[in-house]
């Protein structure tokens, strides 16, 4: 029977992966001035669409929601007072933000939103001209 790897003795590959990301630790998590996208799912509700963005350890004073020009924009700021020194960090506090364009079909004056345990929801309902019709027959 042939084997792609031979084992060597004292021979770990975890261990050296663990090396080589141990490495790059340094370079994860320092205070660089850059902006994420977060990460969101949209989905249809009751003639509405629901934007749900994960947003860990953030609260709900730290989100800014706007819209100007039929673009929604969902933007989150790095907290840049952060005085803990850190023996490991892997979670990365940076600024996020993530824009979606609308067109007409939406009533953007009756958006809403509301944080739920680190998930934003962001409710865009549709216009009363778009919502589907039931048509019954004679």
């Amino acid at each position: 029977m042939r084997y792609l790897v031979k084992n060597r003795p004292g021979y770990f590959p975890m261990r050296e992966m663990d090396r080589l990301f141990d490495a790059f630790n340094d370079f994860g998590c320092r205070p660089i001035h850059r902006v994420t996208p977060m990460k969101v799912d949209i989905y249809e509700k009751e003639n509405a669409y629901i934007i749900q963005a994960e947003m860990p350890g953030y609260n709900k004073d730290d989100v800014k929601i706007a819209v100007e020009e039929n673009v929604l924009t969902i933007e989150v700021k790095a907290n840049e007072t952060d005085e803990k020194t850190y023996l490991r960090r892997e979670r990365c506090n940076v600024e996020m933000k993530r824009s979606f364009k609308l067109d007409n079909s939406f009533n953007t004056v009756e958006i809403s939103a509301e944080m739920k345990n680190g998930i934003l929801y962001v409710k865009i309902p549709m216009a009363e001209k778009v919502k589907p019709q039931k048509i019954t027959i004679n």
